[in-house]
């Protein structure tokens, strides 16, 4: 009875203490060291994605429209903000900037988003917000889910 008392609040103060920070999410990496691509210039919103049953992670995210349209312009690429979200050879360049975003903030192989969706509107037009402003993940994961299919079909097959 004692030794179960103690493993509980041995658990309880390790939860509370900071275990969650190291704390793996279904294999994919640390939860917190998702949220980097929250800080990258071209991004203004990001929801990364990790399904247990597969091996990458792949993201659904909202451009800053400002440094989007600069990137897309030093890239030679033309087009509206609707049509740069779209663009694949936009987004080619765009995953090599990630992957090199995400190595020099020491993120591993599996932490880096292997696929991503850019979604011109805001999370907030399509209440995927809390009050706090956290993304539910469980509405963004149904709102966007054929999207996140397609994403790890490219992701598994190749671009």
């Amino acid at each position: 009875l004692i030794t179960n008392m103690i493993m509980q609040i041995f658990f309880f103060f390790q939860a509370e203490d900071g275990i969650r920070d190291a704390q793996e999410s279904r294999g994919l990496g640390d939860v917190y060291k998702r949220q980097v691509y929250n800080r990258h210039k071209l991004i203004s919103e990001a929801f990364v994605y990790g399904d247990s049953t597969k091996n990458t992670l792949v993201g659904i995210f909202v451009p800053d429209q400002k440094n989007l349209e600069q990137f897309a312009q030093e890239k030679g690429v033309k087009g509206t903000f609707q049509e740069l979200c779209q663009n694949k050879e936009l987004k080619t360049h765009l995953q090599k900037e990630f992957d090199a975003y995400g190595k020099a903030e020491k993120l591993y192989g599996f932490e880096l988003v292997k696929a991503f969706h850019l979604e011109p509107k805001p999370f907030i037009d399509n209440n995927i917000y809390t009050p706090s402003f956290k993304i539910k993940r469980n509405v963004a994961k149904a709102f966007y889910l054929d999207i996140l299919n397609e994403l790890y079909q490219q992701a598994e097959g190749g671009k």
